[in-house]
């Protein structure tokens, strides 16, 4: 009896196997022959031509994401980038609120624009297109190759590509306008800020201590800590980082590892607070704030590390954030399941592998996501989770290694031993890392803290500014009249809008700081006037007037309450009675 029924069942089978192979072939044969095809081009060809494809991408959202000009929305942000870097081209350290990682890259570009932002915007797009989204499809394709194999990189590095397109039908039209022109262009490299950066860096910190987990080499675990304390110079938050390859490394045993991974951690650490010291005149995360330096007080011992003013868990909060994703997407759940089966498919490929890619994520929404200042309703969540996207990225397109026998042979393959890294592009490596960590390092003890009136702080913009940056002309007409006028500012297709401050005295406020950048803070006082063009005529009354002019910028054009990108030099008359 029993073995008529096996008898059966293979019957059913064999027949169900010939009236469902045929078509099943007949649908799969062209991907069949156009993956072999693809497999057997040489890995240039098709990075090369993923890569266009990345640039088609970025050049899309640059056309339908709000700009003038060259100019997208930062925040404000991109102001303290590039007045950083304009003030390290001219050899003096500046008011060092910001990591000093990205603003040295940017600063030969900055002596080459000058000061203005808009004008420097096309060298900044240009660092993070042609020379960062290389250097991250790179490592997309690196990390994707050794979780699932070569053909699954090839897979997934081509959804990395189109994933910013593919990501806007997920939330409502609602919030368009904060992922589109907010969001995606910080994202994609087309503001100068340290977001993308951070994001480039860690991808890279990444890929290496997945090759120092899967084959036995320090060099890879030591790169990996050089490329993590790279991401800390450009913005010290990427520090959080730390405990997933720490923990993976750990959970392999691979004590050594883990130490050669932390020593280039070491002389970073050093450097961001000499720059803290020779900015700001006292290290931030030391108890001893700049108010206690101001009034001679050492009743805060300066030992002790002040970690409440950088982790602040509000558990409350991260729900709030929750509640709103689930407000603005159409299936904040599935978004949900989406990292818990991806999390399991990376458990699949290997243990380590999970904590390091899961850990990256998990770092940043409980550190970041719990901060009352970063929340999903105005947008600003996913600009400071930008650099562990690619941790959600790569959990996601790992779902398909739990596909029965599919998901194993792409587990197998991934977790082949990658091909070792020849010696001289191990040379060239530790080189360009060398130079990254130890150039910035010699110039901040070389450098003098920038002294006088050459950028400001704008109160309550939070916005780095540089000063005297164009002319302002004044003249005294007939009827007490005062003619002023300035050169246009309008660079690369922006056109700016030009707010006019009339007080009695300068609303400039600096204050020397002892071995520190002087503590410059623009005040906005007295009378405003907004102008589009570069001459007014102004009745200011009987006096002594001090005027200055401010060059802002918006994405949505010229219009009043734009970021002040530029302000001129001061131009003082005095009206008889």
């Amino acid at each position: 009896m029993r073995a008529g029924r096996s008898a059966a069942a293979e019957a059913l089978r064999s027949a169900l196997d010939a009236g469902l192979a045929l078509p099943w072939e007949r649908l799969w044969r062209p991907v069949r022959v156009a993956s072999a095809w693809v497999l057997a081009l040489p890995a240039w060809r098709v990075l090369a031509a993923l890569l266009l494809a990345q640039w088609l991408v970025v050049g899309i959202v640059a056309a339908i994401a709000a700009h003038n000009g060259v100019y997208y929305y930062t925040g404000g942000d991109a102001t303290w980038y590039w007045t950083s870097a304009w003030v390290l081209a001219h050899g003096h350290v500046p008011q060092a609120y910001i990591g000093y990682g990205y603003p040295f890259l940017l600063a030969p570009f900055a002596l080459i624009a000058g000061p203005s932002l808009v004008a420097g915007l096309p060298y900044a797009i240009g660092v993070n297109v042609l020379l960062l989204w290389p250097i991250a499809l790179l490592c997309v394709y690196g990390i994707a190759k050794l979780i699932g194999g070569r053909g699954f990189a090839y897979v997934a590095t081509l959804v990395w590509t189109i994933f910013p397109l593919l990501a806007i039908p997920y939330f409502y039209q609602r919030y368009h306008v904060r992922l589109i022109d907010q969001n995606l262009p910080s994202a994609l490299g087309l503001i100068p800020t340290g977001d993308f950066p951070s994001l480039v860096a860690l991808l890279a910190a990444a890929y290496f201590a997945l090759r120092a987990l899967a084959e036995r080499t320090r060099s890879a675990a030591v790169a990996a800590g050089a490329l993590t304390a790279l991401a800390a110079t450009v913005k010290p938050a990427n520090l959080i980082f730390l405990p997933a390859p720490l923990v993976a490394l750990a959970l392999v045993r691979r004590w050594r590892d883990a130490v050669a991974f932390c020593l280039p951690l070491v002389p970073v650490l050093g450097g961001l607070a000499l720059w803290k010291y020779r900015g700001l005149g006292y290290v931030p995360a030391f108890s001893r704030s700049a108010a206690a330096l101001a009034s001679g007080s050492a009743a805060a011992p300066v030992a002790s590390i002040q970690f409440h003013r950088y982790v602040r868990f509000d558990w409350h909060h991260l729900w709030v954030n929750y509640l709103y994703l689930r407000e603005y997407t159409w299936s904040v759940r599935m978004i949900t399941w989406v990292l818990v089966a991806g999390l399991v498919a990376l458990a699949r490929r290997s243990a380590s592998v999970a904590v390091l890619i899961g850990g990256w994520l998990a770092m940043f929404v409980v550190v970041k996501g719990t901060n009352a200042g970063v929340n999903v309703s105005d947008g600003s969540f996913f600009r400071y989770m930008s650099a562990a996207f690619p941790a959600f990225f790569f959990g996601l397109v790992a779902i398909v290694l739990l596909v029965p026998v599919f998901g194993r042979r792409l587990a197998v393959a991934g977790a082949a031993s990658p091909p070792p890294i020849r010696r001289r592009p191990w040379l060239v490596l530790a080189a360009v890392l060398a130079l990254a960590l130890a150039v910035p390092l010699v110039a901040l003890a070389a450098f003098s803290p920038l002294t006088g009136q050459r950028a400001t702080i704008v109160q309550d913009l939070d916005q780095y500014v540089p000063l005297d940056g164009f002319r302002l002309t004044a003249t005294v007409l007939p009827g007490r009249a005062v003619r002023l006028s300035w050169p246009s500012q309008d660079r690369n297709g922006a056109r700016l809008e030009y707010a006019v401050y009339r007080a009695y005295l300068d609303n400039l406020q600096c204050t020397p700081v002892a071995h520190a950048a002087t503590a410059c803070v623009w005040v906005p006082s007295g009378t405003r006037i907004w102008s589009r063009r570069t001459t007014l005529v102004d009745r200011p009354g009987a006096g002594e007037w001090v005027y200055r002019v401010v060059a802002t910028a918006s994405p949505n054009g010229p219009a009043p309450g734009g970021d002040d990108t530029l302000f001129s030099t001061t131009a003082t008359v005095l009206i008889p009675k």
